[in-house]
């Protein structure tokens, strides 16, 4: 069976939430989806 090996942020900013598929890179201010978050607010 295959691994899903593409960009997991994607899925992150897809759903809209953290779902810490990177591991630690989810934690810091890096994370795509907070990013996303600061640049429409």
């Amino acid at each position: 069976m295959g691994r899903y090996v593409g960009p997991s942020c994607r899925i992150c900013r897809r759903e809209g939430m953290k779902l810490f598929l990177k591991g630690s890179k989810c934690e810091t201010a890096k994370c795509q989806v907070e990013r996303r978050q600061r640049s429409l607010a």
